[in-house]
């Protein structure tokens, strides 16, 4: 049970430090069930589809690290 509580914090840390797209990625997608497609095709959020998914990657690395998966 404490490893959830240290990822938890570890992700409440990270997400006040992500850039801007990387927190509508996080919330619009991952949390509310937004497809990709949405959110690189709305214009509003100024993004093409090669750097939407460049940034998802990183994205992704970091949560990775904050759970400690696949990482060594």
């Amino acid at each position: 049970m404490d490893d959830i509580v240290v990822s938890k914090k570890k992700m409440y840390i990270a997400y006040d430090a992500w850039k801007p797209l990387h927190k509508l990625i996080w919330d619009e997608h991952f949390l509310n069930g937004v497809p990709d497609y949405h959110l690189y095709y709305d214009l509003k959020n100024g993004v093409s589809k090669k750097r939407y998914y460049q940034e998802k990657n990183e994205l992704m690395l970091v949560v990775a690290e904050c759970l400690g998966i696949g990482t060594n």
